[in-house]
């Protein structure tokens, strides 16, 4: 329903509930709508804009402060709009015999949100300016090519470990699993990638292997039921917990496995959240499985959940390069 002019105030009451006269063929679409706004049914579908429409404009301009742009230009604007949307969530409105008395209470406990809301406009409005700037080539993304023909794209100022490293992650991670009683898969795994993202303490992780031969084909995956998916899950959670009584990390929560395609290929994503090792924040993980011939490819995203707005578009950016 769209309104195509105001209505005058205070109508007599007989127009309230009364139903229009018929309309006169041939009508325009702007008649037609002011028929269907005058019928019981168009005045109540219009109604609900007051419970669904107009409340969150309320609460953007009312609680939330924000009342005007801080940038010039669509393309500016557009980037701080979507951050607007984002803070919605986390508004919660109680209106009983005491909605006055609530809304006070809200209205003060908002103040400080908008003054935080507009500090964080300012900061984060400037990110779109930088791409012109001097900061270009920091944020720009370099190929890295890895054994097998896997490739994939990174951001340059992070932190590639050396092989070294690697290797004492790999054997971390088969010490924990020998030390839960728990059988590995049957093949070699083979780390090939660990990039960490900077400044210390690291927000976002990235990692790149392959085990040889896989467990499972793309057959498999194509003939895997949403039956099998939930089975698999609660397998992956089980073993988690075995893990984690051995000194692996605490699984907070595990998100349904599914598959996606990539590359053309069937890909088993298994989505979790874990908790913070250097902080309190919980953890982001999404491991990508993709049997290819006879290897397995795991690529692992990992990103700290308070900072999501920054890594999970360098991730998803990531994820989207990788070629084998």
């Amino acid at each position: 329903m769209i309104a195509v002019g105001r209505d005058a105030d205070h109508p007599a009451w007989r127009e309230r509930f009364q139903e229009p006269t018929s309309l006169p063929a041939p009508a325009s679409g702007v008649e037609q709508m002011k028929h269907a706004l005058k019928t019981k049914s168009g005045r109540a579908a219009y109604a609900l804009r007051k419970q669904t429409v107009e409340p969150m404009f309320g609460i953007i301009k009312s609680v939330m402060n924000f009342r005007q742009f801080l940038l010039q230009g669509l393309a500016q604007v557009s980037y701080e709009w979507t951050l607007v949307p984002s803070s919605l969530p986390g508004c919660s409105f109680r209106f009983n015999r005491q909605g006055n008395a609530n809304r006070t209470n809200l209205r003060r406990k908002s103040v400080m949100k908008s003054r935080i809301a507009k500090y964080f406009f300012r900061a984060f409005a400037i990110f779109p300016l930088l791409g012109n700037s001097a900061f270009a080539e920091d944020t720009s993304f370099r190929r890295v090519q890895l054994a097998y023909g896997i490739s994939l794209d990174v951001p340059p100022h992070w932190a590639v470990l050396s092989q070294d490293n690697r290797r004492n992650f790999s054997a971390a991670g088969q010490a924990v699993i020998d030390n839960a009683g728990i059988e590995g898969p049957s093949g070699r795994k083979e780390p090939l990638l660990a990039v960490n993202s900077t400044p210390n303490p690291t927000g976002a992780i990235i990692r790149v292997s392959v085990t040889s031969p896989s467990d499972y084909t793309q057959d498999d995956l194509t003939a895997a039921t949403p039956g099998d998916l939930k089975e698999f899950g609660a397998g992956m959670l089980s073993v988690f917990r075995k893990l984690e009584a051995s000194g692996g990390p605490k699984i907070i929560e595990m998100q349904p496995v599914r598959i996606e395609k990539f590359n053309n290929y069937r890909v088993l994503v298994i989505p979790y959240v874990r908790a913070g090792i250097n902080g309190p924040s919980p953890w982001q993980v999404t491991q990508y499985r993709i049997p290819v011939s006879s290897r397995l490819i795991e690529i692992t995203l990992s990103h700290r959940q308070s900072d999501a707005i920054v890594w999970r578009p360098i991730l998803e950016r990531v994820k989207r390069s990788v070629q084998f």
